[in-house]
């Protein structure tokens, strides 16, 4: 059974999904979806709905995938917060030397000169 949309209709992925180039598993894999992301579908048949995801046009198990209503319905994945980390202490902290880095160049060229100096 084809059912034809006249605009596309929202979806929402249910668990992971491979999208594929045709309506089935023997066709390739375009795209592996996480759980939560939305899409649009295009049309439906009982097993695979045409569906968009930003500019790909790929198929769907209608199985893994909430339709309608219900994809509005579902609850966006959970964020993950963590507490801001620690400050580091400047002496801990790994100190990038770069060659405009007045201390740096001042050290390096003293010890080449010592270097120099002292070979002749």
């Amino acid at each position: 059974m084809l059912v034809a949309h006249a605009a596309a209709e929202p979806a929402v992925v249910q668990s992971k999904i491979n999208l594929r180039s045709g309506p089935g598993p023997a066709f390739g894999i375009v795209v592996v979806l996480p759980p939560g992301i939305r899409l649009d579908v295009q049309k439906c048949t009982d097993d695979w709905c045409r569906v968009s995801f930003g500019r790909q046009a790929a198929y769907a198990s209608r199985a893994l995938i909430k339709l309608g209503s219900e994809a509005y319905a579902a609850a966006p994945p959970a964020e993950i917060h963590r507490a801001p980390a620690a400050p580091k202490s400047a002496a801990t902290e790994a100190r990038v030397w770069q060659w405009d880095d007045g201390e740096w160049r001042n050290r390096h060229w003293q010890k080449l000169e010592r270097h120099n100096l002292s070979g002749r």
